[in-house]
């Protein structure tokens, strides 16, 4: 089901606080500069993700991106994307996190197995092999969520934060069956609507890091909730634009007490000064 509470502005309590090594973190972000027309600053986005990952001690952190790849072995198709899914989650263990970060573009697709309400999936726009854009080289959202409930520990919690378009129920949370499973995503848009980039990465991504931000600065060391930084999310991409809606859905556990998975360690870190490496120093080697 979807919910926006009103935790916004209401203390969190009775939080365990989640153990920062048990997150292996998946980022995949996509500039398509060799899609003219189609271009993004998602690699933005994705730095932005990185840092608070590594700000939070993750060690298991994996970026994929199409900076210079084009035509080699790593460019990531939907097929590559697939593979690093399967590589995250199979080193998941009962418990910990597997959180998926996605900044690209997203689209609507003809449903073909009718689960969808309104006739159309949801998908993450890889590129095909030759840089193409187009419906056959997608990421599905049942494809996506098959690989997740396939490689993923059934006790594994996940998180997956959308920035794109046409993402408000790209994980299927309404519609696959998620029992005895904890989901949560965080998307910037709904289904039928278009997600702003500013230049500058993302209006969603934005919104995450101004609560973070504000969030660390409050609660310094104690844990804070997942419901929080989801309605922090909310309410900083409505002050953003009227053009889109954040959407967050989750299956499981009540989010208001899920405390969120990537505490920062440093509260020097809000203001930058955590060094956290270059983008390419967390993609896969093999």
């Amino acid at each position: 089901m979807s919910f926006l509470c009103d935790l916004f502005f209401k203390e969190d309590h009775d939080l365990e606080p989640c153990e920062a090594g048990s997150c292996h973190v998946l980022i995949v972000a996509l500039d398509y500069d060799y899609s003219p027309g189609d271009e993004l600053t998602c690699t933005t986005d994705a730095a932005f993700f990185m840092q608070i990952a590594a700000g939070a001690g993750v060690e298991d952190i994996t970026i994929v991106t199409d900076k210079d790849k084009l035509g080699t072995p790593k460019f990531p198709t939907r097929k590559e994307v697939i593979r690093h899914i399967k590589k995250v989650g199979q080193r998941c263990q009962p418990d910990d996190w597997f959180i998926w970060f996605f900044a690209g573009h997203g689209v609507n697709v003809p449903d073909v197995d009718g689960d969808e309400a309104d006739g159309f999936d949801e998908a993450f726009v890889t590129p095909s092999e030759k840089g193409k854009l187009t419906d056959k080289a997608v990421l599905v959202d049942d494809d996506f969520v098959r690989v997740l409930q396939e490689y993923v520990p059934r006790q594994t919690k996940i998180l997956c934060i959308c920035d794109c378009c046409h993402s408000g129920t790209i994980c299927d949370v309404d519609s696959f069956s998620w029992e005895g499973r904890c989901i949560y995503q965080i998307s910037a848009s709904q289904d039928h609507e278009e997600a702003e980039d500013t230049g500058k990465g993302g209006v969603l991504t934005q919104a995450l890091k101004r609560i973070i931000r504000t969030s660390t600065f409050k609660f310094g060391n104690r844990p804070f909730s997942l419901q929080r930084v989801a309605d922090g999310c909310v309410e900083g991409v409505h002050q953003r634009t009227k053009e889109q809606e954040c959407s967050f859905q989750y299956s499981g556990t009540d989010p208001a007490l899920v405390a969120w998975p990537l505490p920062l360690r440093r509260r020097d870190f809000v203001a930058s000064q955590i060094s956290s490496g270059k983008l390419e120093d967390y993609e896969d080697k093999d």
